[in-house]
This record gives structure tokens, sequence and C-alpha cells, in this order.
């Protein structure tokens, strides 16, 4: 009985020590968090612009160019992060400065959005294909009731006739 009396006193400082550690060990990672949440945010962009690509060559500087053009026009700062999978020369397109060619982990186009959305730094999403069929100078349009509170999703429809 002696014997369970003292394991349960140590087990009791045990967890008091424990509880010690764990009280400066959070504090220790408030202040690291808090550290990384205001370097993410000098390093976050406003605009993020994700773009799955698969053998576009043919659009996709297009649609890259439109989105610098918006970007420097109304002073966005913004990325374009393209979600590439391509067997052509699209991510040679591609690479311009302000933009970023990343391989999703995963084949589809589902995956390519998720890994480039994962990449994507800004306050703001936009999401448009690389074939041309959205016009990406409509961006701030869009972006509007975004930034004044007005909706959390904004949705268009392609721009391709059927």
């Amino acid at each position: 009985m002696r014997r369970g009396v003292e394991n349960m006193f140590s087990n009791r400082q045990c967890r008091q020590s424990i509880g010690k550690v764990s009280a400066k060990y959070r504090q220790s990672i408030g202040k690291v968090s808090a550290l990384i949440n205001e370097k993410e945010k000098s390093v976050m962009t406003e605009v993020s612009v994700v773009i799955p690509t698969k053998n576009e060559e043919a659009s996709t500087g297009t649609c890259i160019e439109k989105i610098r053009k918006v970007f420097a026009k109304h002073h966005i700062d913004g990325e374009i992060v393209v979600a590439d999978n391509s067997t052509d020369r699209t991510p040679e397109i591609a690479k311009h400065p302000g933009v970023r060619v990343v391989v999703p982990d995963e084949l589809g186009y589902g995956n390519a959005y998720r890994f480039g959305f994962a990449q994507a730094s800004g306050d703001y999403i936009v999401m448009g294909d690389a074939d041309n069929t959205y016009d990406f100078m409509d961006t701030p349009g869009l972006l509007e009731p975004l930034k004044g509170g007005e909706a959390d999703l904004v949705m268009v429809a392609d721009s391709m006739e059927r």
C-alpha cells in the first residue's frame, strides 16, 4: 500500500512537472507561431492566380500576359502559380518573373488545383484554365465583392461558346 501511495505521489509530481513544461512549451510555441505568422504576412501576396496546365503551350503565354497586365495596371501585388503536368513546352513558356511553375504530386485536373492552392501565398485566390476560356482581364471586378466583404466566393462561367 505504501508503495502505491508513493507511486501516486510520484505520478502527481510528474503530472505537475509535465504541466509546467507544457505551459512553457505552449508559450514558446505561441511565440514561434506568432513569428511565423508575421513572416508569412510579410511574404504573402494579395492575389494568387492558380492555373492548372497540361499540354497547353498555345494559350498559356497569352493567359500569363493578361494576368501580368492586370497586376501592373491595377497595382495588384500578385503571383501566378502554374501547376503543370505537361509533356510539351508549356512549362518553358510559363516561366516568367512572378510565375512559379510547380509539378503536382499526382496527375489530374483536381489534383493540379489542390497542389497549386497549397503553393499559393495570396490573400485571395483566382483560378482559371490556361486554354484562355476565362478572361483574366476581369480579375479586378471579381475581387471587388471579396475585398468589400460582400462575398466569400465569386464564380464566373467560361467564355467559350458551346
